[in-house]
């Protein structure tokens, strides 16, 4: 093998080699912007499953509050007398 060949060689792997840490530079950026994402959307997934709670808590109390309502309303009407 002469110089020549030897050296376009080692060229290549340098070039090759160079690509290779391109390339994982690339995967890393995207495995933390993957990451990123994931904590973004486990947060909001939290809050959403807080709110939900809260409009569910208030949907019950105004759903109890109806019901005595109505309740009282029936009630006094049981003891109206008609003349």
């Amino acid at each position: 093998m002469n110089a020549v060949k030897f050296v376009q060689i080692e060229t290549s792997c340098v070039s090759i080699h160079e690509y290779l840490k391109q390339v994982i530079n690339f995967q890393t950026h995207f495995r933390l912007r993957e990451a990123q994402g994931r904590v973004f959307a486990d947060s909001i997934n939290g809050r959403v499953q807080v709110g939900a709670a809260i409009a569910l808590s208030s949907q019950l109390d105004v759903l109890q509050l109806r019901t005595r309502l109505s309740r009282g309303f029936r009630q006094s009407l049981s003891t109206v007398t008609l003349h």
